[in-house]
């Protein structure tokens, strides 16, 4: 079955809210946005040139990082979920700078679940960063991208509040649909409306469903 009657906790209205602010303690309280981008742009400035540059003993380019970040933000705000082919830098330098970045948690890198097709993906470590990183906010687009950040930080919340370690998974089909991720084994894809969340078996239920059988799941979230 679809697991899709569970009724939300907080409201569409705070969920959006926190969206653009993100988890970080200093953008998260934080009103005024044009004080939340200064943050993060002296934020990254910090982090690039200080904190990456430790893990690459010649040859850094800080403003070679900033151009992936950017750009990650450019696909992210179109709803994808960035591969390495999503970019245009080589990937085997591409490769070494976002592992680089992983280290210092700055991103996370999400594997393609065994039984999937799919090649790793990677997110940022907060919608607040991937907000300031978009070029737009708005849209079907922007608000997938930053409800797959704020849910990914609440999974991973939830894990180490109770002991455990969260196995970071996604799934996608030999059709080239992704489903977000995979949790305890169960399926779970995040979409942009409750339009979506229909009885008929729409656009995103399809593919939930085709991975529910393919991981013998017999339940999946929308």
């Amino acid at each position: 079955h679809l697991a899709q009657e569970k009724k939300p906790r907080v409201s569409v209205e705070l969920l959006g809210k926190c969206l653009d602010s993100g988890g970080m303690p200093v953008p998260a309280f934080t009103r005024s946005r044009e004080q939340r981008d200064q943050y993060w742009r002296l934020w990254l400035e910090t982090t690039l040139t200080r904190d990456l540059a430790r893990f690459f003993r010649r040859n850094y380019d800080p403003d070679l990082a900033q151009g992936i970040l950017l750009e990650m933000g450019k696909i992210l705000a179109e709803g994808e979920l960035p591969t390495l082919k999503h970019f245009s830098y080589p990937a085997i330098k591409l490769r070494t700078y976002l592992q680089a970045m992983e280290d210092i948690f700055l991103v996370r890198r999400v594997p393609c679940h065994p039984r999937g097709t799919g090649k790793e993906v990677w997110l940022l470590m907060d919608s607040g960063l991937a907000a300031h990183l978009m070029p737009a906010r708005h849209g079907e687009g922007p608000t997938l991208a930053l409800v797959r950040h704020l849910i990914w930080n609440e999974w991973h919340v939830q894990a180490e509040c109770q002991g455990k370690r969260l196995q970071r998974e996604y799934y996608k089909s030999i059709h080239g649909t992704a489903i977000d991720a995979i949790i305890d084994g169960i399926p779970v894809k995040i979409v942009a409306s409750e339009s979506d969340v229909g009885r008929r078996r729409g656009w995103a239920e399809k593919p939930l469903l085709g991975a529910m059988k393919t991981l013998k799941s017999k339940s999946g979230f929308l």
